[in-house]
């Protein structure tokens, strides 16, 4: 009797629809909680990057003192697995060891990256699991193909209430509905099960509570932003969001409760604003490795800071503010980076497709390549031409032609400064 109860209590734990959590996320007594937003740590690629990755790592966990880190993908760059022996657990071991170091709770949510080299998603939410500071958990009716989860955080002014929910959604890696050369997209599973507890949340907690999101791969909206709203930060390369619009920012927008939503992805764009009062916010690339560290783009993070406040009848209210912290600065200049402006250049008019890999970096090397090739084939160019004129016994002298003393026949000789002529 006791095993069959036993028996249903596991199958009701694994395919309960709420997250069963390791740790419970609160405000602090003033009503302050904050969070580190890490993204595209790329793992894996070696060494040297994996030893600066975690040392960094760890220097702006100790710097910021979060509440919470949420880690928005791209942690290992699969791409980097050539037959290595538990290539992916070394690497997730490196990720994993300055939460332990510092007793840092942390939320994962796959990129694009992480799954491509010897593991499945299923092996990764395992070694998630064998980490008592990893809050990822399970949320799909057992299926591991998508980490889809949301975190309450309660709060420390009316104690028991929820102030804030931190909702992680699954935006996969590449092929969007039909389209198999997109990126990976935030997909009707996702859109379905998101609709579904965003309804039950708002009758368990109400719907004054200060909702974010969290996912890897950009909404086609954010390349909307660039090209037609005032944004803030950097914007150094085009949004490679889905070519396919599965209309999970019009459900954003249809319930309501979601205020702003943060990506990663774009390891050279750090920019942000507004659309139909939701905030789209990308973090900033943090990796040694991955593309994005020969542009003078600075490693870094996003900090998130909400603070509790009760209104004039007793409400709780949430204010959220966030800035971006960067490698080899101390202090940031806060106001500068919430300087709003518009695009100077040509619209972008297509999300960059997905199987791409590493898109931008590829055309910028093909173009460095490209330059030097026509550069190498001047220097030997010039070296023939002189080799002929030597042989020619030609001699060059400089020439001054006046336009005023050249006649009609040596109009292809004329100019006001010197010229070469044989």
């Amino acid at each position: 009797m006791y095993t069959i109860l036993l028996h249903f209590l596991i199958i009701f734990v694994f395919t309960n629809s709420t997250p069963v959590l390791s740790h419970t996320l609160n405000f602090s007594p003033e009503g302050k909680f904050k969070i580190l937003q890490l993204t595209d740590l790329h793992y894996g690629e070696g060494s040297y990057t994996d030893q600066n990755t975690q040392r960094l790592q760890a220097e702006l966990i100790e710097r910021v003192q979060p509440d919470v880190v949420v880690v928005t993908g791209d942690v290992v760059s699969g791409y980097a697995y050539h037959g290595q022996p538990n290539f992916f657990e070394d690497a997730w071991e490196k990720f994993s060891q300055p939460f332990i170091d510092n007793d840092i709770y942390y939320a994962f949510t796959i990129g694009n990256h992480d799954a491509q080299g010897d593991v499945e998603p299923k092996t990764i939410y395992e070694l998630e699991k064998k980490n008592k500071f990893s809050l990822c958990a399970l949320s799909q009716e057992g299926s591991f193909d998508h980490f889809n989860y949301y975190l309450p955080v309660y709060s420390g002014l009316q104690k028991g209430n929820v102030s804030s929910l931190l909702w992680v959604f699954d935006s996969h890696s590449v092929g969007c509905s039909q389209e198999s050369n997109s990126w990976g997209c935030v997909g009707d599973p996702e859109i379905e099960w998101y609709h579904k507890n965003s309804q039950e949340l708002k009758k368990k907690y109400g719907s004054n509570v200060h909702h974010l999101g969290f996912f890897h791969i950009p909404v086609p909206e954010y390349m909307d932003l660039y090209n037609d709203y005032e944004f803030y930060g950097h914007r150094n390369e085009d949004a490679s969001c889905p070519l396919i619009n599965t209309g999970f920012f019009d459900a954003l927008k249809k319930n309501g409760d979601i205020q702003a939503i943060f990506v990663g992805h774009d390891h050279l764009n750090d920019y942000g604003g507004y659309i139909d009062n939701i905030e789209l916010v990308y973090g900033r690339r943090m990796g040694y490795a991955g593309y994005g560290h020969l542009f003078g783009f600075q490693r870094g993070a996003r900090v998130i800071e909400l603070t509790e406040k009760l209104d004039k009848n007793g409400e709780l209210i949430v204010e959220r503010n966030h800035y971006v912290i960067v490698e080899h600065e101390k202090q940031e200049d806060l106001s500068r980076q919430k300087e709003l402006h518009r695009r100077k250049g040509p619209r972008q008019v297509v999300c960059v497709a997905g199987n791409n890999s590493e898109t931008y970096f590829s055309a910028l090397l093909w173009i460095l390549i490209g330059g030097v090739v026509i550069y190498g084939m001047g220097i030997l160019n010039n070296k023939m031409i002189k080799q002929y004129k030597k042989k020619r016994n030609l001699v060059l002298t400089p020439v001054k032609v006046k336009k005023e003393l050249a006649n009609e026949h040596d109009d292809e000789l004329t100019h006001d400064d010197e010229d070469w002529a044989i």
